[in-house]
């Protein structure tokens, strides 16, 4: 081969992989839904949409081994099991969640599930606050909190009542 050739072909390979590298990149950044992809590895979730989009993503397989999860602020997941009653909570006996999960001191308010917002945890929890929905007569309408099995690391995660609308 000539000297030409051997030039031509390197140019061509060098473009392809420069091109192959850029829709890696691409594809690492790209928003799940509503999960969002904020850098390598890292993913936020900052609304109820997002945090169900999550858990159909664990409860289905995807363990976000290496991935850090985190939450960008409080809010409302009273519906949160209604996505599908077979599959309360994040995670199942088949495919448990495995990444780091930051709650960054947010909170996750009105949960009534039986189920835990983790129902398998393999993975790190930390810094998630999560207030339980109590009824009109006192009584507290979800009956667990974080997690219902854990095989992960917890550490600075509180569980509380909320208010019922009265004092």
């Amino acid at each position: 081969m000539g000297l030409r050739k051997i030039k031509n072909i390197l140019i061509i390979l060098i473009t392809a992989l420069l091109l192959s590298a850029v829709s890696l990149t691409i594809i690492g950044n790209v928003s799940i839904t509503n999960c969002k992809s904020t850098a390598a590895n890292t993913y936020e979730i900052g609304t109820i949409y997002a945090l169900r989009e999550f858990k159909k993503k664990v409860n289905n397989g995807e363990s976000f081994k290496g991935v850090t999860v985190l939450l960008i602020n409080s809010f409302d997941i009273g519906t949160l099991d209604q996505v599908d009653d077979s599959q309360k909570g994040i995670g199942n006996y088949d495919n448990s969640f495995e990444g780091i999960f930051d709650g960054q001191g947010y909170t996750l308010f009105n949960y009534s599930g039986d189920n835990g917002i983790f129902y398998y945890n393999r993975g790190t929890i930390r810094n998630l606050n999560v207030e339980i929905k109590t009824s009109s007569r006192g009584g507290y309408l979800g009956k667990s909190g974080i997690i219902i099995h854990n095989h992960g690391t917890v550490y600075n995660c509180s569980i509380s009542a909320g208010s019922n609308g009265g004092i």
